[in-house]
Protein backbone atom coordinates (compact mmCIF):
# COMPACT_ATOMS: atom_id res chain seq x y z
CA UNK A 1 0.00 0.00 0.00
CA UNK A 2 1.05 3.51 -0.78
CA UNK A 3 -1.49 5.74 1.51
CA UNK A 4 -4.67 5.60 -1.31
CA UNK A 5 -5.45 1.87 -0.44
CA UNK A 6 -4.01 0.70 -3.88
CA UNK A 7 -1.04 -1.57 -4.12
CA UNK A 8 2.10 -0.48 -6.78
CA UNK A 9 1.98 -4.24 -7.94
CA UNK A 10 -1.67 -3.19 -9.29
CA UNK A 11 -0.09 -0.40 -10.92
CA UNK A 12 2.01 -2.50 -12.59
CA UNK A 13 4.84 -0.31 -10.42
CA UNK A 14 6.13 -3.13 -8.12
CA UNK A 15 9.58 -1.58 -8.05
CA UNK A 16 8.48 0.98 -6.01
CA UNK A 17 7.48 -1.24 -2.78
CA UNK A 18 10.76 -1.33 -0.91
CA UNK A 19 10.92 2.47 -1.08
CA UNK A 20 6.92 2.74 -0.34
CA UNK A 21 7.57 0.18 2.98
CA UNK A 22 10.52 2.09 4.00
CA UNK A 23 8.55 5.38 3.94
CA UNK A 24 5.46 4.49 5.31
CA UNK A 25 6.34 1.16 7.62
CA UNK A 26 9.44 1.91 9.12
CA UNK A 27 10.08 5.32 11.73
CA UNK A 28 11.88 8.14 9.70
CA UNK A 29 15.48 7.16 11.63
CA UNK A 30 15.22 3.15 10.61
CA UNK A 31 14.43 4.56 7.05
CA UNK A 32 17.46 6.54 6.61
CA UNK A 33 19.61 4.18 8.20
CA UNK A 34 18.17 1.84 5.68
CA UNK A 35 18.39 3.83 2.86
CA UNK A 36 21.51 4.70 3.43
CA UNK A 37 22.78 1.18 3.51
CA UNK A 38 20.92 0.26 0.37
CA UNK A 39 22.86 3.17 -1.25
CA UNK A 40 26.16 2.15 0.08
CA UNK A 41 25.85 -1.23 -0.82
CA UNK A 42 25.15 -0.12 -4.90
CA UNK A 43 27.77 1.93 -4.77
CA UNK A 44 30.18 -0.45 -3.26
CA UNK A 45 29.44 -2.89 -5.73
CA UNK A 46 29.14 -0.27 -8.73
CA UNK A 47 32.70 0.94 -7.70
CA UNK A 48 34.13 -2.62 -7.64
CA UNK A 49 32.35 -3.31 -10.69
CA UNK A 50 33.87 -0.52 -13.05
CA UNK A 51 37.29 -0.62 -11.74
CA UNK A 52 37.33 -4.50 -12.84
CA UNK A 53 36.07 -4.27 -15.82
CA UNK A 54 38.60 -1.26 -16.72
CA UNK A 55 41.51 -3.12 -15.36
CA UNK A 56 40.54 -6.48 -17.61
CA UNK A 57 39.98 -4.11 -20.77
CA UNK A 58 43.05 -2.21 -20.06
CA UNK A 59 45.15 -4.73 -18.87
CA UNK A 60 44.16 -8.11 -20.83
CA UNK A 61 42.93 -6.34 -24.05
CA UNK A 62 44.63 -3.46 -24.83
CA UNK A 63 48.35 -3.61 -23.02
CA UNK A 64 48.39 -7.68 -23.67
CA UNK A 65 46.74 -8.10 -27.34
CA UNK A 66 46.63 -4.53 -28.82
CA UNK A 67 49.85 -2.72 -27.64
CA UNK A 68 51.95 -4.84 -25.77
CA UNK A 69 54.30 -2.39 -25.98
CA UNK A 70 52.23 0.49 -24.11
CA UNK A 71 53.71 2.55 -21.20
CA UNK A 72 52.14 2.31 -17.98
CA UNK A 73 50.92 5.83 -18.20
CA UNK A 74 49.21 4.93 -21.38
CA UNK A 75 47.57 2.25 -20.09
CA UNK A 76 46.26 4.21 -16.91
CA UNK A 77 44.56 6.74 -18.68
CA UNK A 78 42.96 3.83 -20.70
CA UNK A 79 41.57 2.16 -17.79
CA UNK A 80 40.14 5.68 -16.56
CA UNK A 81 38.44 5.92 -20.28
CA UNK A 82 36.94 2.06 -20.10
CA UNK A 83 35.74 3.13 -16.52
CA UNK A 84 34.12 6.04 -17.79
CA UNK A 85 32.70 4.18 -20.95
CA UNK A 86 31.52 1.16 -19.63
CA UNK A 87 30.21 3.41 -16.62
CA UNK A 88 27.55 5.24 -19.24
CA UNK A 89 26.36 2.06 -20.49
CA UNK A 90 25.61 0.23 -17.70
CA UNK A 91 23.68 3.37 -16.55
CA UNK A 92 22.17 3.65 -19.73
CA UNK A 93 21.09 0.19 -19.36
CA UNK A 94 19.82 0.51 -15.23
CA UNK A 95 17.95 3.97 -16.97
CA UNK A 96 16.06 1.62 -20.01
CA UNK A 97 15.29 -1.93 -18.28
CA UNK A 98 11.84 -1.45 -16.00
CA UNK A 99 13.34 -4.51 -13.72
CA UNK A 100 16.28 -5.44 -11.85
CA UNK A 101 15.34 -9.25 -11.95
CA UNK A 102 15.45 -8.71 -16.00
CA UNK A 103 19.08 -7.52 -15.57
CA UNK A 104 19.27 -10.45 -13.20
CA UNK A 105 18.42 -12.69 -16.03
CA UNK A 106 20.62 -11.56 -18.87
CA UNK A 107 23.78 -12.06 -16.55
CA UNK A 108 23.34 -15.64 -15.96
CA UNK A 109 22.11 -15.74 -19.50
CA UNK A 110 25.70 -14.38 -20.85
CA UNK A 111 27.04 -16.35 -18.10
CA UNK A 112 26.17 -19.62 -19.56
CA UNK A 113 26.21 -18.62 -22.99
CA UNK A 114 29.68 -16.89 -22.88
CA UNK A 115 31.45 -17.52 -20.17
CA UNK A 116 30.53 -21.18 -19.20
CA UNK A 117 32.37 -22.89 -22.45
CA UNK A 118 35.46 -20.60 -21.97
CA UNK A 119 36.05 -21.69 -18.33
CA UNK A 120 35.47 -25.19 -19.37
CA UNK A 121 37.70 -24.82 -21.99
CA UNK A 122 40.48 -23.13 -19.74
CA UNK A 123 40.64 -25.91 -17.30
CA UNK A 124 40.39 -29.31 -19.95
CA UNK A 125 41.12 -28.10 -23.25
CA UNK A 126 44.43 -26.36 -24.92
CA UNK A 127 42.54 -23.24 -26.69
CA UNK A 128 44.08 -20.06 -27.37
CA UNK A 129 42.57 -16.64 -28.23
CA UNK A 130 42.18 -17.55 -31.62
CA UNK A 131 39.33 -19.59 -30.95
CA UNK A 132 37.99 -17.69 -28.07
CA UNK A 133 37.68 -14.75 -30.40
CA UNK A 134 35.41 -16.55 -33.00
CA UNK A 135 33.85 -18.75 -30.07
CA UNK A 136 32.07 -15.67 -28.29
CA UNK A 137 31.43 -14.18 -31.71
CA UNK A 138 29.67 -17.16 -32.62
CA UNK A 139 28.16 -16.97 -29.59
CA UNK A 140 26.84 -13.44 -29.05
CA UNK A 141 25.12 -13.68 -33.19
CA UNK A 142 23.38 -17.07 -32.40
CA UNK A 143 21.44 -15.42 -29.14
CA UNK A 144 20.92 -12.39 -30.19
CA UNK A 145 19.14 -14.25 -33.08
CA UNK A 146 16.75 -15.72 -30.71
CA UNK A 147 15.85 -12.47 -29.50
CA UNK A 148 14.91 -11.26 -26.06
CA UNK A 149 10.90 -11.19 -24.87
CA UNK A 150 11.81 -9.61 -21.76
CA UNK A 151 13.09 -6.37 -23.34
CA UNK A 152 10.92 -6.67 -26.33
CA UNK A 153 13.09 -7.80 -28.80
CA UNK A 154 12.18 -9.46 -30.89
CA UNK A 155 14.28 -12.54 -32.73
CA UNK A 156 15.75 -11.47 -35.99
CA UNK A 157 15.79 -15.35 -36.95
CA UNK A 158 13.31 -17.84 -37.18
CA UNK A 159 14.59 -21.24 -35.23
CA UNK A 160 12.67 -23.82 -35.88
CA UNK A 161 9.57 -24.06 -32.42
CA UNK A 162 9.94 -20.93 -31.84
CA UNK A 163 9.86 -19.84 -28.63
CA UNK A 164 10.21 -23.36 -27.60
CA UNK A 165 13.16 -23.60 -29.23
CA UNK A 166 16.33 -24.07 -26.95
CA UNK A 167 18.55 -21.39 -28.00
CA UNK A 168 20.55 -20.41 -25.50
CA UNK A 169 21.25 -24.29 -24.86
CA UNK A 170 22.03 -24.05 -28.70
CA UNK A 171 24.09 -21.25 -28.77
CA UNK A 172 26.07 -22.47 -25.70
CA UNK A 173 27.44 -25.68 -27.53
CA UNK A 174 27.96 -23.64 -30.51
CA UNK A 175 30.41 -20.95 -28.79
CA UNK A 176 32.06 -24.51 -26.69
CA UNK A 177 32.45 -26.54 -30.41
CA UNK A 178 33.45 -23.23 -32.43
CA UNK A 179 36.02 -22.60 -29.30
CA UNK A 180 37.99 -25.74 -29.68
CA UNK A 181 37.47 -26.23 -33.26
CA UNK A 182 39.04 -22.66 -34.10
CA UNK A 183 42.13 -23.23 -31.28
CA UNK A 184 43.27 -26.32 -32.88
CA UNK A 185 42.84 -25.10 -36.08
CA UNK A 186 44.39 -21.74 -36.09
CA UNK A 187 47.42 -23.70 -33.78
CA UNK A 188 47.93 -26.33 -36.33
CA UNK A 189 48.37 -23.70 -39.15
CA UNK A 190 50.89 -22.02 -36.74
CA UNK A 191 52.90 -25.27 -35.88
CA UNK A 192 53.19 -26.27 -39.18
CA UNK A 193 53.46 -22.35 -40.35
CA UNK A 194 51.29 -22.77 -42.86
CA UNK A 195 50.56 -18.92 -41.37
CA UNK A 196 53.56 -17.20 -40.94
CA UNK A 197 54.82 -16.18 -37.56
CA UNK A 198 54.97 -12.64 -38.10
CA UNK A 199 50.86 -12.77 -38.70
CA UNK A 200 50.15 -14.55 -35.46
CA UNK A 201 48.86 -11.01 -34.44
CA UNK A 202 47.83 -12.40 -31.12
CA UNK A 203 51.08 -14.11 -30.34
CA UNK A 204 49.61 -17.61 -29.66
CA UNK A 205 52.64 -19.39 -30.65
CA UNK A 206 55.26 -17.39 -29.08
CA UNK A 207 53.01 -17.96 -25.99
CA UNK A 208 52.63 -21.08 -26.32
CA UNK A 209 56.62 -21.75 -26.72
CA UNK A 210 57.09 -19.62 -23.37
CA UNK A 211 54.81 -22.20 -21.50
CA UNK A 212 56.63 -24.85 -22.83
CA UNK A 213 60.01 -23.16 -21.88
CA UNK A 214 58.13 -22.34 -18.25
CA UNK A 215 57.56 -25.92 -17.59
CA UNK A 216 60.55 -27.68 -18.78
CA UNK A 217 62.45 -25.32 -16.07
CA UNK A 218 59.98 -26.34 -13.57
CA UNK A 219 60.98 -30.33 -14.52
CA UNK A 220 64.65 -29.48 -14.37
CA UNK A 221 66.56 -31.23 -11.37
CA UNK A 222 67.52 -27.99 -9.92
CA UNK A 223 63.83 -26.36 -10.10
CA UNK A 224 62.72 -29.19 -8.40
CA UNK A 225 65.39 -29.40 -5.68
CA UNK A 226 64.39 -25.02 -5.29
CA UNK A 227 60.73 -25.87 -5.14
CA UNK A 228 60.91 -29.04 -2.90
Amino acid sequence: MNGTGVSPADLGNGIQTLPIVIRYLTPTAVGVVGVSAVTAAVMSSADASGLAVGSIFGRNVYNAVLRPKASEQEVAWIIRLSIVGFGIAAATIAIKVKSIMILYILCADLGYVLTWPQFVCSLYLDTNAYGTIFGITVGILLRIGGGEYLLDFPPPFNYPGGRNFPVKSFAMALTFCTTVVTSYFMKWLLINEYIPSRFDVLKVKKRKEKSFEAATELKSPRMQFYVS
